[in-house]
């Protein structure tokens, strides 16, 4: 759904440890609300079952029976646009989110993952690589016909599985958390909800991994994974270990350094 890009965002706003839990918490809510509004009206507005099931496009057309071609194409080209900043959001986030890792030195070339230029105030390098990963994805679906179904399983099961590792090290350090000054608590809910995710997401991984359909995606999402440890084995490990990596106080001393500062809050 997207709204952990507000926790991506978050070192460029006010008071972070309590306005992103709660931008989160927010987004959560009202995308599910409209979005179940939304849903209840296109089935109650369904013209002909059978008409629709075998459409390509079927909500279009449904706006189309109801309201007619020039305001489906106009809502039509609401949803492009949507889709457009959406794009533009999630450019921004992961380039964000490459910056912050490279900043503390968690990722192989963090030097130049975290150079900022002087004159934008941009991490370029950063851009630029969120940009060829991309592209990369895209052609790849261009050249296989088959690898936009794969592409589509694994960019569902990946965050999972990232949702998954952040709930469990929530659980993990969840006391030390709660120490920090200004944290945000969820109170007496923090168990039922922190237990109540556990079951969720591990009902959503067996739903997505056991099916046949969703084969090739879990060996990508395998994949993906498996480069991630053999980078922690092979480098960051020893960077962590060494104290050269990680949010510490190298955050610090990186902002400070010559072309390697944060980006302007204004920006």
């Amino acid at each position: 759904m997207g709204f952990e890009a507000a926790a991506d965002m978050g070192e460029e706003t006010v008071n972070a440890r309590r306005t992103v839990p709660r931008a989160i918490i927010l987004s959560v809510v009202i995308s599910s609300v409209l979005g179940m509004l939304t849903l209840i009206g296109f089935t109650l507005a369904i013209p002909d079952l059978a008409s629709v099931q075998a459409s390509p496009v079927p909500l279009a057309d449904i706006i189309f029976f109801w309201l007619g071609e020039t305001l489906t194409k106009v809502l039509l080209l609401v949803v492009v646009f949507s889709m457009f900043a959406l794009t533009v959001v999630a450019a921004a986030a992961s380039a964000r989110l490459i910056f912050a890792m490279a900043r503390d030195n968690l990722l192989p070339g963090s030097t130049a993952l975290r150079r900022v230029n002087p004159k934008t105030k941009t991490p370029v390098v950063a851009l630029l690589v969120s940009l060829v990963i991309c592209l990369a994805l895209m052609f790849y679906g261009y050249a296989n016909g088959n690898a936009f179904g794969t592409l589509v399983g694994a960019a569902t099961l990946l965050p999972y599985l990232v949702y998954l590792l952040t709930v469990i090290a929530y659980g993990l350090r969840r006391r030390q958390m709660a120490a920090l000054p200004e944290a945000f608590s969820l109170g007496r809910w923090a168990t039922p909800v922190f237990v109540a995710a556990l079951v969720w997401l591990t009902a959503v991984l067996l739903a997505l991994i056991l099916p046949s359909e969703f084969r090739n995606a879990t060996y990508v999402a395998l994949g993906v994974l498996a480069v991630a440890g053999l980078w922690y084995v092979v480098g960051l490990h020893r960077r962590l270990s060494s104290g050269a990596a990680g949010a510490t106080t190298l955050a610090v001393s990186s902002a400070a350094a010559n072309n390697t500062r944060s980006p302007d809050p204004g920006q």
